[in-house]
C-alpha cells in the first residue's frame, strides 16, 4: 500500500512546506504552513462562483440526500469538505452538473448563537499569514488537524469556515501549548501514513488516509487541492 510520500504531488506539496511562527489564541494552537509561490490553479471557489452555481438537494425515503451542483461557469468549481455538508472536497467540471452523496455534516455546524462572538475573534487571532496555504492545529497542546490548500487564496477562502469548526472543538478547553517539535513530528507521521485510492466524485483522484490517520486528499492535475488529515486514534 502507498504512503503519502509515495505519491509525488503530496511528497512535493509537503517538502515544499515552512513552518510559521505558533500562533495562539485561548485553548488553539496553530502552526501555519507556509510554501512558495506557485501559479494559481484555475478553479472557482463557491464564494466567487456566485449565480453560475445552482445547488439542490434532493432526499428520498431510504436513501442518503443527494445535492446536485450545476456547474455554469467556465472554469472547474472547487466545492470544499464541509461546504453544504459535502464529506470530501469535489472539483465539479465546468458546464457540468454532478450529484454528490451527503454522508456527514460540516464540523461546527449548528454552534449556539451565543458562541458567535466567541468564534468572531477567534478568527481575527488566527487570520491567515502571508503566504500561507495550511494549517496544523492543536487543542490544549493535542493536534487534532491539518488542512492543506494549493494557494493561500484558497487557504484564505476556506479557513474561515475551517477556523470556526476547530474553534467549536475547543470551547472550554484548558489552555495548554504543543511542544515545540509538535508540528514537525505531525508532518513526519503524515509522511508515512498509507494510502488507499477510492472513487472520487467530481474530477480528480481522491486518496483516503490510513493507519493511525484520517481524513483524504483530493488531487487533479498534478495539484493537491485539498489534503485534510487528523488522528483516528486518540492518545
Amino acid at each position: 500500500m502507498p504512503t503519502v510520500a509515495d505519491i509525488k504531488p503530496l511528497d512535493e506539496a509537503l517538502l515544499d512546506l515552512t513552518l510559521g511562527d505558533f500562533i495562539a489564541h485561548q485553548a488553539l494552537t496553530v502552526v501555519p504552513l507556509l510554501a512558495s509561490p506557485h501559479p494559481e490553479p484555475d478553479w472557482l471557489t463557491l464564494a466567487e462562483a456566485g449565480g453560475k452555481v445552482t445547488i439542490t438537494e434532493v432526499s428520498e425515503a431510504g436513501h442518503v440526500p443527494v445535492l446536485g451542483v450545476t456547474n455554469d461557469a467556465e472554469r472547474p468549481l472547487l466545492l470544499l469538505h464541509g461546504e453544504e455538508r459535502v464529506s470530501s472536497s469535489v472539483l465539479v467540471a465546468a458546464h457540468s452538473t454532478l450529484n454528490i452523496p451527503l454522508t456527514c455534516v460540516e464540523r461546527g455546524a449548528g454552534h449556539a448563537s451565543e458562541q458567535n462572538e466567541i468564534l468572531a475573534a477567534t478568527r481575527v487571532a488566527l487570520a491567515p499569514r502571508p503566504g500561507q496555504v495550511g494549517a496544523l492545529v492543536f487543542v490544549s497542546g493535542r493536534w487534532i488537524g491539518l488542512d492543506l490548500l494549493p494557494s493561500p487564496a484558497l487557504f484564505a477562502h476556506a479557513w474561515s469556515r475551517l477556523c470556526a469548526g476547530y474553534a467549536t472543538d475547543a470551547l472550554g478547553a484548558r489552555a495548554r501549548r504543543p511542544r515545540t517539535v509538535a508540528a514537525a513530528e505531525v508532518l513526519s507521521r503524515l509522511a508515512v501514513a498509507p494510502l488507499e485510492r477510492a472513487e472520487a466524485v467530481g474530477l480528480g483522484d481522491e486518496l483516503r488516509l490510513g493507519g493511525t490517520l484520517g481524513g483524504a486528499a483530493l488531487i487533479a492535475d498534478g495539484v493537491v487541492a485539498h489534503l485534510r488529515a487528523f488522528p483516528a486514534v486518540i492518545n
